[in-house]
């Protein structure tokens, strides 16, 4: 047990230094995010970016637009808040807590699908939509998902329970 509480704090204090480390940078993943949307576009949109570090050039509306993907994009602050609080809640089997990493590659693919909704938007609509749906809509959509595979990880295992006990209204 006193194993578990070890290995506990230990992964705590690497995902808070990890975040004070690299922020706001995260520079791998971010550039993993503009070469995977940049892929995405190609492959099932047929639309052939050009990518420049961080940028995604594409033609919008008829206009040349310039797509920052900024760290913030990345998921990185999403990914480590959701394996925080898998870790830091009391009374969760450490196998479990490992197995809550397998939350990373859903919540980051979960933030491609969000990028590239905001841009298939975009490039139908014009820059203004598409600039919305990716900062309003967008996070909105994120943060559910995010909550909502928090839960579905927690009920799982079961330490969330959402079946009714119907001897509990007598």
């Amino acid at each position: 047990m006193k194993y578990d509480k070890i290995l506990t704090m230990l992964f705590v204090i690497i995902i808070i230094i990890t975040n004070i480390l690299y922020y706001p940078s995260y520079y791998i993943l971010t550039n993993l995010t503009v070469y995977l949307i940049a892929e995405i576009l190609t492959l099932y949109l047929n639309i052939t970016p050009l990518i420049c570090c961080n940028d995604i050039i594409l033609n919008v509306d008829n206009v040349i637009t310039l797509i920052n993907v900024s760290p913030e994009c990345s998921g990185f602050l999403f990914i480590s808040c959701s394996i925080l609080l898998i870790w830091i809640l009391p009374n969760i089997n450490l196998k479990h807590r490992i197995l809550s990493l397998l939350l990373i590659p859903m919540i980051y693919i979960t933030n491609l699908i969000r990028i590239t909704l905001s841009l298939i938007i975009g490039i139908n609509t014009n820059v203004e939509i598409m600039i919305y749906s990716h900062r309003t809509i967008g996070q909105i959509f994120m943060l559910i998902c995010v909550i909502l595979l928090n839960i579905g990880f927690l009920n799982m295992f079961g330490y969330i329970n959402f079946k009714r006990n119907d001897n509990d209204d007598k």
